[in-house]
């Protein structure tokens, strides 16, 4: 159900902001349309064209790691990238998960 919900947004973003301000009024849907590009951008690209939805590169992990390490984050020692994600949830659901990239500006 998510994945199809991502498709159904991927492909109308405007609806879904209305839908969302619906279910959350106190939501500004002036701003939530405004950002739309952004959102889309952020959370479509063409790592999530080719591999679905939800898919990430571990070495983004591994960079933000090391970022909070170098600024002194970790008093008691940096932790192994794979000590704190798994891919799992994406092996099992890549069958299901939208294979969409970035929409047209």
């Amino acid at each position: 159900m998510v994945a199809r919900g991502w498709g159904w947004v991927h492909a109308n973003p405007e609806q879904a902001v209305d839908k969302l301000v619906a279910a959350y009024p106190e939501i500004d849907a002036g701003w939530e349309k405004k950002t739309i590009p952004l959102v889309l951008k952020l959370s479509f690209d063409d790592n999530t064209k080719k591999d679905g939805w939800g898919t990430f590169d571990p070495a983004s992990i591994e960079s933000q790691i090391a970022l909070l390490d170098q600024i002194g984050q970790y008093p008691n020692g940096r932790p192994k990238a794979e000590d704190i994600y798994t891919t799992e949830i994406l092996e099992l659901s890549a069958a299901e998960r939208p294979k969409l990239g970035a929409p047209a500006a």
